[in-house]
Formats: structure tokens, sequence, C-alpha cells
């Protein structure tokens, strides 16, 4: 038999998860995004790449070439961090709101019955 004090219990208990899962993913988004201070330089993919790189005696293909790469590098890093923050508000906006749809129904709840 389902009573009243279940009904609030089920209520109130579903918000506060979906409370915690919206407080995740703002925790997550500041993991994601992290500090600049905190960012390691990773070592370098191809070392054969890198000592043709050194190497090269005509500078201005050199930095014909790095300013492409350095453009797209910086336009990979800017999509993949909106995409990624895109789906962490999806999923805040998405648990705040069905949290708050519990949080009426326990109100609705708590209500004294007509008599």
């Amino acid at each position: 038999m389902i009573t009243r004090r279940t009904l609030l219990i089920f209520n109130f208990g579903v918000a506060v998860l979906f409370v915690l899962v919206g407080l995740l993913s703002v925790y997550a988004m500041s993991v994601v995004q992290p500090n600049p201070n905190q960012i390691a330089v990773p070592p370098a993919f191809n070392v054969s790449a890198l000592r043709g790189i050194s190497e090269e005696k005509d500078v201005e293909k050199l930095r014909s070439q790095t300013i492409f790469y350095y453009e797209l590098a910086r336009d990979f890093r800017l999509a993949r961090y909106a995409a990624t923050e895109g789906y962490l508000y999806d999923v805040r906006l998405l648990s705040f709101f069905v949290a708050g749809l519990f949080f009426i129904g326990g109100l609705l709840v708590v209500r004294p019955p007509r008599s």
C-alpha cells in the first residue's frame, strides 16, 4: 500500500538525487576545463617529425606551416570544449528540471487533502 509518507520519501528522495547529478555536472565542468596553471606540456608526438622541423633550412616554410597547425589545434580545442560544455549544460538543465518536478510532486503530497 502506498502511503503519504512513502510518496514524500520517494518524491523528495528522487529530487535530491537529481540535484546531486546536477551538482556533479557543475563539478565535472571544472574538471574538464582545468586552470591554465595545471596544464602540463605533453611530450613530442613524433620524434622524427621534431627532428625534421629542427633541421629545416627554409624559415618561411616553417613559419607558414606552424601558423596553420597552431590555428588548427586551437580550433580543435575550442570545438572539444564547446561540445563537452554543451553536453554538461544539457545534463545540468535536465537534472535540475526533473528535480524541480519531483519537488513539486512532493509539495502536492504535503498539501492536506480536501475534506
